[in-house]
């Protein structure tokens, strides 16, 4: 039985299986990048790099340690509490540092590597109507003679 809170008492037992679903898959989002972008796009997995890689499970750990422990309770956060002489654990820092960290980094990955011949093109902000249905139409016959062909 696992103490949650002081006087409860959790009496589902959790399995390991549901924290790797709860904190692997689902907190990061891999799962549906699993499940739908690899069978969409294939060639995905090879175009990003082992850093983002190691980033994402890094991510997923943070996730799962605090989840697990809940983020003002990890060993390791008292560990640098009692270190640095803090008034309590900033283990949740850590947590919200990778929350920014790693996202940005996955959305640079993907816009600098495109998948395949995919063309990423977003407008500035400063353009007019004019050039948007410019843009727009440029796409349009960019597709019709993609499907042309």
């Amino acid at each position: 039985m696992l103490a949650p809170a002081a006087g409860r008492v959790l009496k589902v037992p959790v399995s390991v299986g549901s924290v790797v679903l709860a904190g692997l898959l689902l907190k990061t989002g891999s799962y549906g990048l699993i499940r739908f972008g690899y069978p969409l796009f294939p060639q995905a997995a090879q175009s990003l790099t082992p850093l983002l890689y190691a980033l994402l499970f890094l991510h997923a750990v943070i996730l799962m340690v605090g989840g697990h422990y809940t983020y003002a309770r990890v060993p390791i956060g008292f560990w640098v509490q009692d270190a640095f002489e803090l008034a309590r654990n900033h283990y949740d820092r850590v947590g919200h540092l990778a929350q920014g960290f790693v996202p940005a980094i996955l959305a640079r990955e993907i816009l600098l590597r495109p998948i395949g011949h995919t063309v990423y093109f977003m407008p500035p902000y400063v353009i007019g109507d004019d050039d948007i249905a410019l843009m727009v139409t440029a796409a349009r016959e960019g597709l019709d003679r993609a499907v042309a062909d």
